[in-house]
C-alpha cells in the first residue's frame, strides 16, 4: 500500500517522520495545495494597517498555523508586547500551540472538532454584541466564524494573508504515479479544499479509479463533501490534527 501526503511539503515532511517511525515504509507526497503570501501592494498596506490597529481589536482569531506564521511576520515588527486589552483565540488545538510558540495563550474551543463550530461554542465568543473581532486568515474559504459572530452582534474584520493555490503540477504527477493501483492505498486530507483539489487531480488526469481509493477526512462535514464529490470509501477522524488524522488512517488500514 501506499499512503498520499496531501499538505504542503513543510507539513508532509512531519507527517512522513512520523509514519516511518510507525512502519510505514511505501509514502507519496504531493501537495494537493500551496501557501503563498499575498503579493498586491494594497493587500499588503490592508494587513499593515490592520496590524498596526490591532489594540482596536477586543478578539483576534488565528483560523490555521499558517494563519499564525504569516502574521507574526508582521506582527512582531508592530508589537513587541502584544496589546493587552485584546483576547486571543484559534480554530484547532495545533494553531493554538503555534501561538505559544510567540508567547501568546490562546483558546482552541470545545469539543473534538477542532472547527469553526467549536470554537463559536466558546462562552466568551456568545457575549461579542459590540466587540470587535479580526480574523487572521488566508484568502476566501469559509465565512461560517464571521457570520455566526457577526449574528451575535460583532463587527468582524478579516485580515486574509496568504493564497491557496492549486500546484500546476499535481494532476500530471498522479498521471504518471502508480498510486490507486492498490486497493490498499490511502490519501490523507486535511480540508475541504484539499479534497476539492483531489477531485480536479483525478479528473484532469483521467485517473477516475482513485474516487475509488480511500480517503482519510477530518469531520462529518468533511465527509459529507467527500461523498458528494464522488469518493466511495471515506473514512471520518475526529478533527484534523496529526493524532487524529493518523489513528484513524491505522484503523482504516486494518479494514482494507
Amino acid at each position: 500500500m501506499t499512503i498520499w501526503l496531501t499538505r504542503p511539503k513543510a507539513q508532509a515532511a512531519k507527517t512522513h517522520e512520523r509514519l516511518v517511525a510507525l512502519g510505514y515504509e511505501s509514502i507519496w507526497s504531493q501537495p494537493l495545495m500551496e501557501i503563498v503570501p499575498v503579493a498586491g501592494a494594497q493587500q499588503r498596506q490592508k494587513i499593515r494597517g490592520q496590524v498596526m490597529d490591532l489594540d482596536l481589536y477586543h478578539i483576534a482569531i488565528f483560523v490555521s498555523q499558517n494563519a499564525v506564521q504569516f502574521a507574526f511576520d508582521v506582527i512582531d515588527d508592530f508589537w513587541p508586547q502584544l496589546p493587552l486589552n485584546t483576547e486571543f483565540f484559534a480554530v484547532g488545538s495545533a494553531t493554538a500551540r503555534t501561538l505559544t510558540l510567540h508567547g501568546v495563550n490562546a483558546e482552541s474551543g470545545l469539543g473534538e472538532a477542532m472547527d469553526s463550530e467549536s470554537l463559536l461554542m466558546l462562552p466568551q465568543l456568545n457575549a461579542v454584541d459590540g466587540l470587535k473581532v479580526v480574523i487572521f486568515r488566508g484568502l476566501g474559504g469559509r465565512t461560517k466564524l464571521a457570520d455566526e459572530l457577526i449574528s451575535r452582534g460583532a463587527c468582524v474584520d478579516y485580515c486574509e494573508l496568504y493564497e491557496r493555490v492549486y500546484p500546476s503540477d499535481c494532476a500530471s504527477a498522479l498521471a504518471v504515479s502508480q498510486f490507486g493501483n492498490d486497493s490498499q492505498d490511502i490519501i490523507l486530507v486535511y480540508s475541504g479544499e484539499s479534497l476539492q483539489n483531489l477531485q480536479r487531480s483525478i479528473l484532469e488526469s483521467q485517473k477516475t479509479h482513485v474516487f475509488n481509493t480511500a480517503v482519510v477526512v477530518p469531520g462529518a462535514r468533511v465527509a459529507a463533501m467527500a461523498k458528494s464529490l464522488g469518493f466511495t470509501t471515506i473514512f471520518e477522524a475526529k478533527n484534523a490534527s496529526e493524532e487524529a488524522m493518523i489513528t484513524t488512517m491505522t484503523q482504516a488500514c486494518d479494514s482494507l
